[in-house]
C-alpha cells in the first residue's frame, strides 16, 4: 500500500487522467429473466493495449473494478488503423458508490468531465434508493410507483450527458422509458 503522501498524488493524478480518458456511463440492457428494461452504472477508462500495467495500477488503487483486453482485428481488416485495446470498468453498485464516487470527491474533477460525473453520480444515488427501496418492500419496480418515478428522473439526468456519447443510450432507452 503506498504511502499517505503517495496516495494523495496518486489521487490527485488520477482524477486528472480521467478528466482527459475517463468515461461515467448510463446504459440500458433488457435482463433475461425481466418484462422491463434494466439500467446499468459504468465507470471506464480505456486506453491501447501497451497502457494496460497503468489500467491494472489504477485498478489496484481503487480496490475494484476489472482490466480487460478488446481485440480490434476486426477494424483493421477493413483497412482502419486500430490498435488493441485495454479497458478498465467498474459496475459493482456498492463499488461505484463507496470506491468511485469517493475517489473524485476527495481528489474532484477540475475540466468538463466534472459535470458528467455531478449529473451521473446524482443518478447513481437515485439507482441506489431505487434498489433499497424494492429490497425493503420485495417489490419489482413496476410494482412500486415510488421506483418508477426515479427510474424516469435517472432517464432524465442520462439524456442530459453529453449528447455525442449519449445517442446510443437515448436510442436503445426510449422505448424503456415510458414502462
Amino acid at each position: 500500500m503506498p504511502s499517505a503522501i503517495e496516495t494523495s498524488q496518486f489521487g490527485n493524478w488520477l482524477s486528472g487522467f480521467v478528466d482527459g480518458e475517463g468515461c461515467f456511463g448510463i446504459y440500458c440492457y433488457k435482463a433475461t429473466d425481466a418484462s422491463f428494461g434494466c439500467l446499468g452504472f459504468e465507470f471506464s477508462i480505456q486506453l491501447r493495449e501497451d497502457d494496460m500495467p497503468i489500467l491494472e495500477q489504477i485498478k489496484t488503487f481503487l480496490h475494484c473494478g476489472q482490466v480487460g483486453f478488446s481485440s480490434r482485428k476486426k477494424a483493421r481488416s477493413r483497412g482502419c488503423n486500430a490498435m488493441d485495446q485495454a479497458k478498465y470498468t467498474c459496475r459493482r453498485l456498492d463499488d461505484l458508490c463507496t470506491k468511485i464516487v469517493p475517489q473524485f470527491e476527495q481528489y474532484p474533477l477540475k475540466a468538463k468531465k466534472k459535470k458528467d460525473f455531478e449529473i451521473w453520480k446524482e443518478a447513481l444515488w437515485l439507482q441506489q434508493k431505487s434498489v433499497i427501496l424494492r429490497k425493503n418492500k420485495n417489490k419489482r419496480i413496476l410494482d412500486y410507483p415510488e421506483c418508477i418515478v426515479l427510474r424516469e428522473k435517472i432517464f432524465s439526468l442520462a439524456k442530459q450527458l453529453r449528447s455525442g456519447r449519449n445517442s446510443r443510450l437515448q436510442r436503445s432507452c426510449n422505448s424503456l422509458i415510458a414502462v
